[in-house]
Formats: C-alpha cells, sequence, structure tokens
C-alpha cells in the first residue's frame, strides 16, 4: 500500500515510525507539500499536493498539529475528490507514539489514526472545545478565556449540552479532538464527569481531553479518575509557576492512576492581542492566529474561536467595550450541511477585524489583583502605536544629531587645537617640513571625518522629515478621521448616559460643570484642587478603610517611615505610652521590609502591625494636619513633630539637638511621647545561639571572638557615606591582626574589599556579635538594634547628617549619651583628613 503523507515539521518523526515496520504491506512514498523547497528528503520523493489528482497513491496520512491548516487542507481534499485520507491524532503527534503498531495490514485505521469521510458523508470537524465552568482559581491577566471577569460561579448547562452533541452527529461524522476546560474544569469534577459521559454517549472513539491547571489534581477523589480511565480522556496541563515545584508529584498521581496526560506547555507569559477599535487586517488575523482553528461550543451556538463569545465577560457592564459583543457565532441548530457550516467558522468574522495580531504584546505571568483591569487584554488604537513608533524614532534621531553634533565640535576643536600646532610649528626650524606635512595629514583626517559626520547628519534629517510626513500623511488620513468620529462620539455619549444612570441628572449635571470651570479658571486654583484630591483626600480614604477594617475606635499609630532606629526607640517606650493612654485598640503602621523586621525584636507590636506603602505615610500626615492636628486617633510618633496635644514646637529647632545633652530619646520622650525623663524602655528580644549562626561561623570559618563585622552603609547618612578606601584600610588592619572581617551588607549593597559579605537577621545579630566581638560601623539604625551586645562598638559619625545639625551627631545621636549603652566608643569622621594616629586609635587588636 503506497501512502503519500502531507505534514508540517514532522518528516524525521514519520520516517522512524514507518522505518520501524519495514516488514510492513505499508510503504511511505513521499511527502506532499504546497510549494516544495526540496526533492527529496532522506531519500523520500516530495511532490506537490496537485499529484494527488493523478491517483499515484493508494493513501494519503496527515500528521498535522494546527487546527486551522488541517481543517483548511481538509476542505480543500473534500472539493478535490481526494479518496483514503488519514489523519493521525493529536495525542499521538504530541507524544510522537508509534502510529502504526496497532493498525491492520493494507489498512490505516486505529486508535491513533482517522479516516475521513468519503463522498458525501458527513465531514469530519477538526477541533471543538466547551466549558465545564467559567471561573478559575488562579484568575490571570490576559486569560484567553476571560475568566477574571466572571464574580460568581457559572457552570454548564448538562442539559442543552447534550442537546448540542446530539445536533452535531446529524452535522459531523466526528470530532477530532474535543476539549473540556474553563475557568479551570477540576472545580466542577462530578460535572466534569457527566460531560465526559454524555460525550462518549455521542462521539465513543474521538480524541477527548481535560485541559487544566493541574492545581487540584492531587486532591481528585476515586470516582474521578474511574471515569477518565473508563472512557479514555487526556489531562492536557498548562503548567503554570504556582504548579512547578508539585509537578513531579502530580506526574507520579497520574501514572499510578493509570491516566493518559501529557504536560503542554509552561506558561510564563500571556499574550494581549486586542483592541476596541476595528481597524485591523482580518484576514491576515484568520491565516495567522493560533486560536483561528479553536472552534466553541456554547448553548447551541458554534464559534470561529472562543473569544467571539467569551468576551461577553469582559464587555458586560463596561459601555466602552460593548462594541466588542459581536454577532460572531452561528445557532447550528438551523444549519443542515455540515461542510458548509465548516466554511462560517473557518472564514474571517468581525472579531478578527479587533485583534491586533500583527503587534501582538507578550507580557509576564501574573495573577489578577484585587479589581480586574480590562487595559490587561487590550492594546491601544492602531494609530496610537503608530505614533508613539514615529515618536520613539524622533527621539532616537534627535539624541543621535545631538551625538554627531558633540562629534563635530570635537572636531572643530582638534581642528583648532591642529592649527595652533601648525602655526607653532611654523616658527621653528627644526623639522619643520616633516611635522607639518604630518598636522596637515591630520587635519586632512579630521577634514574627511567631519565631511562624513555632516553627510550622516543630512541623512538623519532627511529620515526625520519622512518620518514627519509619514506622521502627518496619518493625521490626516480619512480612516483616522472617521475613526475619531466613529469611536470618539459615541464613545462620550456612552459617558455621559452611564453617569446619568448612575448618578442622576444632578450629579452629572455637576461634573459637566466643574470640567467647565476647571477650563475657566486659572491654573493656580486648579493646582491647589488637584494637590487637595491627590493628598488629602487619599489619606482620608486611607484612613477611612483602616477604621472600616479595625473599628470606628481604632488609633492609628505610626513614626517615621523609613527609619530602623526610629521604630526601636518606638518600639521601647510604646507599651508605657499605651498604657498611660488606657488604649486597647490601636494599630501600627510599617513602610518597609527592615522597619517590619524591628517591630519583631518587642513583643508590644507583635498582632497590631499593619504594612502599608510609604506613601500612606505622607497621605496620613497631610489628612491629618488638614483634618484636625489635636486628633488622638491618628498619631505620628517623631523626634521632630510633636504628639497631638503638645505645643513645644519651639524645641524642635536644630541648635537645641545635643544642648546641655539633650538627645535624640529625650525629644521622643519630651515631644513624641510626653513622657518623663526617667521612664525606663522595654528590653527588645533576641533569638539565643542558634544552628543559623553555627552555620555562618562553620561555613565562613569564622573564629569566636576573633571577628570583626564591618556596617558601612547607613539609609539616613546616604549623602555623606564615608569612601570605600577608608573602609578598605579598616579591614587591612584586622585581617593582618588575624581577625576575620565581614561586611553586613544586602541586595545591592557590596561588600568591603578582602572581606566576607554576611546579611545577619536582626532577631540574630546581637547573639552574632556576642559571639564575634567586634562591631564597627557608620551610625545607622542598625546601631541602636546592637547597642545591646556585649561586643566592642565602635560608632563613626559624619560631621554632616540629613536629619541633625552639623557637628552635632554624637551628641544628638551617640549611643552613649542615648544611655542604650555605656560601652561604646565613638568618633567623628572626616574621611578626607584621615590620620595614621586615627587607625591607630579605632584598632583593637592585641599587640598593635
Amino acid at each position: 500500500m503506497r501512502i503519500a503523507v502531507i505534514e508540517n515539521k514532522l518528516k524525521d518523526y514519520i520516517i522512524n515510525v514507518f522505518r520501524q515496520h519495514s516488514d510492513s504491506d505499508l510503504e511511505l512514498d513521499g511527502f506532499l507539500d504546497w510549494k516544495p523547497q526540496q526533492n527529496v528528503y532522506q531519500d523520500i520523493p516530495i511532490g506537490k499536493i496537485e499529484d494527488l489528482y493523478h491517483g499515484q497513491y493508494d493513501a494519503v496520512l496527515i500528521a498535522v498539529k494546527e487546527n486551522r491548516y488541517l481543517s483548511r487542507l481538509l476542505t480543500f481534499l473534500h472539493k478535490k475528490h481526494i479518496q483514503n485520507v488519514y489523519i493521525v491524532r493529536l495525542f499521538a503527534l504530541d507524544m510522537l507514539e508509534d502510529f502504526l503498531s496497532e493498525v491492520q495490514p493494507m489498512k490505516l485505521e486505529g486508535t491513533r489514526v482517522d479516516r475521513m469521510p468519503e463522498g458525501n458523508e458527513k465531514p469530519y470537524l477538526v477541533h471543538l472545545e466547551t466549558h465545564v465552568c467559567d471561573h478559575c482559581n488562579l484568575n490571570c491577566k490576559a486569560c484567553n478565556n476571560f475568566s477574571p471577569f466572571v464574580k460568581e460561579p457559572s457552570y454548564a448547562d448538562i442539559g442543552q449540552f447534550e442537546k448540542d452533541l446530539q445536533r452535531l452527529t446529524e452535522l459531523f461524522s466526528g470530532i477530532g479532538r474535543f476539549f473540556l476546560l474553563g475557568g479551570e474544569p477540576l472545580l466542577a469534577p462530578e460535572l466534569c464527569c457527566d460531560m465526559i459521559r454524555c460525550f462518549r454517549k455521542y462521539f465513543p472513539t474521538n480524541e477527548l481531553r481535560i485541559l487544566t491547571n493541574a492545581t487540584l489534581i492531587l486532591s481528585m477523589k476515586d470516582k474521578f479518575w474511574n471515569c477518565l480511565r473508563e472512557n479514555n480522556v487526556i489531562i492536557h496541563i498548562s503548567l503554570y509557576p504556582p504548579v512547578k515545584e508539585r509537578i513531579d508529584e502530580i506526574r507520579q498521581r497520574l501514572e499510578e492512576e493509570e491516566v493518559k496526560y501529557l504536560v503542554f506547555r509552561e506558561v510564563e507569559t500571556f499574550a494581549k492581542h486586542w483592541t476596541a477599535y476595528p481597524f485591523e487586517d482580518e484576514t491576515y488575523n484568520n491565516e495567522h492566529c493560533g486560536s483561528a482553528g479553536c472552534h466553541y461550543l456554547r448553548n447551541g451556538e458554534i464559534s470561529k474561536c472562543p473569544d467571539a463569545i467569551l468576551v461577553d465577560f469582559m464587555a458586560e457592564g463596561h459601555a466602552e467595550l460593548s462594541g466588542l459583543r459581536l454577532n460572531d457565532r452561528i445557532k447550528f441548530a438551523e444549519e443542515t450541511n455540515g461542510w458548509k457550516l465548516i466554511d462560517k467558522i473557518d472564514s474571517p468574522i468581525d472579531m478578527c477585524k479587533k485583534c491586533a495580531y500583527k503587534r501582538i504584546e507578550h507580557i509576564k505571568w501574573e495573577r489578577v489583583d484585587e479589581q480586574v483591569q480590562s487595559s490587561d487584554w487590550l492594546l491601544p488604537h492602531r494609530y496610537e502605536a503608530e505614533i508613539a513608533k514615529l515618536k520613539c524614532a524622533n527621539e532616537k534621531a534627535e539624541s543621535e544629531i545631538n551625538n554627531l553634533k558633540r562629534e563635530n565640535e570635537k572636531a572643530n576643536e582638534e581642528i583648532r587645537k591642529l592649527k595652533h600646532e601648525t602655526e607653532q610649528l611654523n616658527e621653528t626650524e627644526k623639522n619643520k617640513d616633516k611635522e607639518i606635512e604630518l598636522i596637515r595629514k591630520r587635519m586632512s583626517e579630521c577634514e574627511s571625518r567631519k565631511e562624513d559626520i555632516s553627510k550622516k547628519y543630512d541623512d538623519i534629517k532627511d529620515s526625520l522629515r519622512k518620518a514627519q510626513s509619514e506622521y502627518d500623511r496619518i493625521n490626516s488620513s480619512v480612516s483616522y478621521k472617521i475613526g475619531r468620529i466613529v469611536t470618539w462620539v459615541p464613545r462620550k455619549v456612552r459617558v455621559i448616559v452611564k453617569s446619568l444612570k448612575q448618578d442622576g441628572v444632578r450629579r452629572t449635571v455637576s461634573k459637566i460643570c466643574r470640567k467647565i470651570l476647571e477650563k475657566l479658571l486659572p491654573k493656580e486654583l486648579s493646582e491647589l484642587n488637584k494637590i487637595f484630591k491627590e493628598s488629602v483626600i487619599e489619606g482620608y480614604r486611607l484612613y477611612e478603610r483602616l477604621v472600616w477594617e479595625y473599628g470606628k475606635d481604632v488609633k492609628v499609630l505610626f513614626c517615621a517611615p523609613l527609619g530602623t532606629g526610629d521604630y526601636y526607640i518606638t518600639g521601647m517606650y510604646l507599651r508605657k505610652w499605651l498604657e498611660r493612654e488606657n488604649i486597647s485598640n490601636w494599630i501600627f503602621l510599617t513602610f518597609g521590609a527592615s522597619e517590619k523586621k524591628v517591630t519583631e525584636l518587642f513583643p508590644i507590636y507583635h498582632g497590631h502591625i499593619k504594612s502599608e506603602s510609604v506613601a500612606a505615610s505622607r497621605l496620613l500626615r497631610t489628612f491629618h494636619c488638614f483634618a484636625d492636628a489635636q486628633s488622638k486617633y491618628i498619631v505620628y510618633f517623631h523626634h521632630q513633630v510633636p504628639n497631638p496635644g503638645n505645643l513645644m514646637w519651639n524645641v524642635t529647632r536644630g541648635d537645641l539637638m545635643g544642648y546641655h545633652g539633650m538627645n535624640m530619646v529625650d525629644f521622643y520622650l519630651y515631644i513624641g511621647f510626653r513622657l518623663s525623663d526617667d521612664t525606663e524602655g522595654d528590653v527588645p528580644f533576641f533569638e539565643k545561639s542558634t544552628d543559623n549562626i553555627e552555620r555562618i561561623f562553620f561555613e565562613n570559618g569564622l573564629d569566636e571572638g576573633k571577628t570583626v563585622l564591618l556596617s558601612p552603609y547607613s539609609t539616613g547618612l546616604e549623602k555623606y557615606q564615608i569612601p570605600e578606601s577608608f573602609w578598605a584600610r579598616i579591614a587591612h588592619i584586622y585581617i593582618e591582626g588575624g581577625y576575620s572581617v565581614c561586611t553586613n551588607c544586602a541586595g545591592k549593597e557590596k561588600p568591603v574589599a578582602g572581606t566576607i559579605p554576611l546579611c545577619i537577621p536582626y532577631k540574630e545579630i546581637v547573639p552574632f556579635l556576642d559571639r564575634a566581638g567586634t562591631f564597627i560601623g557608620i551610625r545607622s539604625g542598625l546601631c541602636d538594634i546592637i547597642s545591646t551586645s556585649k561586643c566592642r562598638k565602635i560608632i563613626l559619625h559624619t560631621y554632616k547628617a540629613q536629619c541633625w545639625s552639623d557637628g552635632k551627631s554624637i551628641a544628638y545621636t551617640g549611643l552613649v549619651n542615648m544611655g542604650l549603652c555605656d560601652d561604646a566608643v565613638e568618633f567623628e569622621v572626616d574621611a578626607e583628613k584621615m590620620s595614621e594616629a586615627f587607625f591607630n586609635q579605632i584598632s583593637f587588636i592585641e599587640g598593635r
């Protein structure tokens, strides 16, 4: 039996299968292609599909995965009256199985090969899919099936599903690939099994798959697995990031249950390709779109692709997207001819005009936030995209022109220098001719380079003119003007109608008047209104959200948004303040990861921490100041900003910092907490010797008592950091003395040259230093945290600082002056005037 094969990038696989059955009566006689690029492939001839008309082959075998290509190919062969056509099933192609192992001699049919109908038989529908349920447990941005827009659980109607299948048997001889999907179909396993049994009732032998994200596979019961085995169902897995770590366990479970499966692809991105404007290339999209052959079944209707029906989920409730709800579906109960129905669903539809496939945008996979946004599915108008490209090209050209101008100026400057050198050489007698010739040569090269630059400059200007001409052409085109009329005016009308429905006539008129006033009023008033909305109103909304979540009597407490030292000092006195104020319902806001870790050191914080963004601090303070500075429901602890009810504004002046021994703790007690100066602060809690500390000492070869931890970084002193060369010198001194030297660094911070990088958790830093022996660091919030350590503490203050007056750092923030410890040695550092005596002074190395 002589067989010709029509395939798509599977020649090696086909040849290998036939070679395994070289003793069979089935013979691979050639490949067929529309436009062959070569005559033979591994000794197998390649001919044109037109060769089929001459009847030189006994059968035609098709091995094509792509639905849209396969469907059109079958239609073509049917119209040309080609007989004895067979198709290798999709699962066999996906798994590269031996599809000839089960066929009978002189016959290709089997469980992995389907025979196509002939003559006037009913046609074979390549692909069809439907939803078990519309909702999903992942809700991905740019989801192909728009599941994030489904707010309530939504399930298929099993009665309607059976009616649809019964009608499909009247139109088609079989369905090559039927997919049950969602949403996530395993959210409804019982309904899924009912639909499987219903499908097998009408199509007992066709390929049936469940497309799942696999998150629920391990929780499925025995009834589900029995149903899959009894009905020969394939599990088709799309592998998402949340499932990657469990995929081996999932594979093992599927193999134990003896169920066919395949992990089809690893999902890392989703594609945005829809636009609300009908100006895209429908023919191109129909030829290239991967969803063009994924025909979709729903409630007695069939569509070219799922989007034509499921886009209703996104468009529902959004007036500005109502244009996406098109009549691109066919009620197949009214159809009488299956071939004509296939022609309809394989042809372009109106939805194709809104598919921006040529400029598809891929976004990284992530779940939808609390509020689903249609912008995660939609691309901008084609005109807007082209304008953006032109602007980008214009900016790039302008940048290159500026570079050329600089090069031109540089060449002119070099020419001037060479001319000056020439004039000097003309004044001398020795080697005059030789030097002048050399300079003239260099001048000639510069002139030539200048001409090249000038030419390139002219080319870029010409390119810019062409880009501007294209910009003007698009801007003045009839299609753009029509698009403006078609899309802009109805949208504005819909917005007004929607506003009238939602807000009523009175509020709608108010909005319109407000916009008119914005145009008429001075810009300063508009800006003031904008500031009020963006700061005070947003601060109120944040406070209102916190009150709604924690109760009307909740006290919202917070301190400096980014300052580990501030959180440490606040933790020392917060309990005493709460007891004095008799407060029980309260929350404390944190605005950074490091600051939140500081709160873990004080038990008083536990159970009351609420994380917010840094911007939330500014909004709350702005709202607090605007609404009522005396309010006790929002409390901001700070060493320079008084608490509500504390009128000591005058003491916040910089000249009082350090005056008569007044330090930051004093300011917190007097201004922030209004506590007496003899108030004792709470002691932080640190983990005792842990396995992590043991591991750090062992892996890095650190010696107890002979280890130095350097801390050269400070957020509060970012402008006045001590140079790296200074720290390298300190590290060298201790390394020569036989010490192990480490740098406390994290993220983008780099270790000091020659030192070991470490990142010690706050809850373990004090036990680590007790064992290490020495700490040397710039004054930062970390110094407050390690103040209770028994190690040698050398604290370096800079003369200038960002938050207090010059020269006041030790007096105002010194650990000893603040009463945090009594054994710290503190220096004021001037990195530009370091003497040898200074390095000897801070060195505590024995024998040096």
